[in-house]
């Protein structure tokens, strides 16, 4: 697995888990979003960066910042609250978004991937779903409850490609 792929896949587990990066948040340097931001919540972000988020998002609030690295580059993944859609967004150092991921509703994920859920998770219940962007190829990260003979709940998150493909399965 690629650097990438690890921190996309613990991006989508964060998030699925309701852990934004306000939650994990840490001062990256560079300008302060203070006027774009709800009080007690750490975002500092490079000026471009703040720049290319406020052009693709100017009228929402950021929850959080977290700063990392894909293959050695930094990235700034911005969590906030799009009207009722809780979105993160990965941006590179010159403002240029990366990796989208937005919290969708169950019924909203696409038949063909909630057939395949069917096939690989005999009587899973979607509880959570997630859908990521990156270079324009789209997943769905799926949290699935299953019940045991008991009836016991367990979760499950796998995920999908948009034509219903598990990934991480050869």
């Amino acid at each position: 697995m690629t650097r990438k792929t690890v921190f996309s896949a613990l991006t989508v587990a964060l998030f699925l888990c309701g852990v934004t990066a306000a939650q994990t948040a840490y001062p990256s340097g560079g300008q302060s979003a203070a006027h774009n931001k709800p009080a007690g919540v750490s975002t500092k972000l490079p000026p471009r960066v703040l720049q290319g988020f406020e052009k693709d998002y100017p009228k929402v609030k950021i929850q959080g910042v977290r700063q990392n690295a894909i293959n050695g580059q930094p990235v700034y993944e911005i969590s906030f609250l799009d009207g009722q859609t809780q979105r993160n967004v990965v941006y590179n150092e010159y403002g240029a978004a990366l990796i989208h991921t937005e919290e969708i509703a169950p019924g909203a994920v696409p038949p063909n991937v909630q057939s395949a859920v069917q096939v690989q998770c005999p009587g899973c219940k979607i509880a959570k779903a997630a859908k990521t962007t990156e270079n324009n190829n789209v997943r769905y990260t799926l949290t699935m409850e299953e019940r045991d003979v008991r009836g016991h709940v367990r979760h499950r998150t796998e995920t999908f490609t948009s034509d219903g493909t598990m990934m991480g399965v050869k």
